[in-house]
């Protein structure tokens, strides 16, 4: 049998410096703090994080894996600035994949074939949202990421669970921008999240997915006006550079 090939010197902490920046990143992308359609150069992020350009080009990489950045070739890495049509579009897919996961849920769950762990974790969810429902729409919006991600884990179906994992992360870029704000729909989210967990808890795979797919729609519909309003009006700045405070 063959050894094992070592990765090269430096090679581990290399990773870990491309995924903590990664990380980072993705964080300020999603808080808005770097904008669709900003580029993001190497040189300005790797004195950020006091790196060489190696870790920046490799974090970039793992963002564009999931689609939060977009890597051009002779042009670099930006934030993908979405059409209204194109958010619509990753929201139908992001509602579909939802209402399917939901349905799968429901049956392990009736099936007994989540732990105990798991099922005491799924309870305490529309507790919390219920009690952030005044918190600030970051707090609310991840609440409600946490869950949906939850889902799923645990739906038992791992290509589902990749991929909607992946459709989830840019689907929230604008919906905590957006959507978290408008405490109406707030307010419609939590209505529908708690005939949805009833629907759960009384093994209605049917009707749980239906209003998983009522649940997504909400909010598919409610991003979508307001990012669309807002591109029209144009209020929404398009950034040609993001160049990130260097921290001594």
């Amino acid at each position: 049998m063959a050894a094992s090939q070592e990765p090269p010197p430096g090679e581990d902490s290399r990773r870990t410096h491309a995924a903590e920046i990664a990380d980072a990143l993705e964080q300020e992308i999603g808080a808005g703090t770097i904008p669709p359609g900003t580029k993001l150069i190497e040189e300005a992020l790797a004195k950020r994080f006091g790196v060489s350009r190696g870790p920046v080009r490799e974090a970039l990489r793992i963002l564009s894996r999931d689609d939060l950045v977009r890597i051009r070739p002779h042009l670099g890495a930006c934030v993908p600035e979405l059409t209204p049509k194109e958010l619509s579009d990753l929201y139908e897919v992001r509602t579909a994949l939802f209402a399917a996961a939901i349905r799968l849920f429901t049956l392990r769950l009736h099936n007994g074939e989540l732990s105990e762990e798991s099922i005491a974790r799924y309870a305490t969810f529309g507790k919390d949202l219920w009690a952030a429902k005044d918190a600030p729409a970051e707090q609310f919006a991840r609440l409600s990421q946490s869950a949906a991600r939850f889902i799923y884990k645990h739906c038992g179906n791992p290509v589902l669970h990749r991929h909607a994992e992946r459709i989830d992360r840019q689907a929230f870029l604008f919906y905590v921008r957006f959507a978290k704000q408008d405490m109406a729909h707030r307010q419609r989210f939590l209505t529908l999240s708690n005939m949805l967990g009833q629907a759960v808890r009384m093994g209605d795979a049917d009707l749980a997915a239906s209003l998983a797919q009522k649940l997504g729609e909400e909010n598919r519909r409610t991003t979508y006006e307001q990012y669309r309003a807002l591109k029209s009006t144009s209020e929404h700045p398009q950034k040609d550079e993001f160049t990130p405070p260097i921290t001594e």
